[in-house]
């Protein structure tokens, strides 16, 4: 029984480093927000796309990987931010998620769209080529 609890036990391990893994931005094009960290969120030089996600959702964890390939195709001409939202409740309470994933579009202007749930990458792709029109 001590044998089956520990091989367990190393399996969920695993299981939430995967996880944590695939969701933690470690693509180069996706900055992961630290806590404490902070975003222009009023009139950003570029369009910005922000990821509010968790470890735990497994809809966010699907879309972890067509964000990052989005953010390495539209390098240059949008900022990609991933945020957790446990990590940042107070932005995520100031924003009013009560959804994930959570996509959040800051064009130049200071004009704000919203898509919530998950997307394909031709959806996203869509909604970014929209925005940067």
């Amino acid at each position: 029984m001590i044998k089956t609890m520990k091989k367990f036990g190393l399996l969920m391990a695993v299981l939430v480093a995967v996880m944590l893994t695939s969701c933690s931005g470690a693509n180069a094009g996706v900055k992961v927000l630290a806590p404490g960290e902070k975003i222009e969120m009023t009139k950003p030089e570029k369009l910005t796309i922000i990821d509010f996600n968790a470890t735990w959702c497994g809809p966010c964890v699907a879309f972890g990987p067509i964000f990052e390939a989005a953010a390495e195709k539209y390098a240059g001409k949008a900022d990609f931010y991933s945020v957790d939202v446990d990590q940042h409740q107070d932005l995520a309470r100031q924003l009013n998620i009560r959804s994930i994933p959570a996509i959040l579009f800051i064009h130049p202007d200071g004009t704000r769209d919203w898509s919530i749930g998950l997307m394909t990458a031709e959806e996203f792709d869509e909604r970014i080529q929209d925005a940067l029109e």
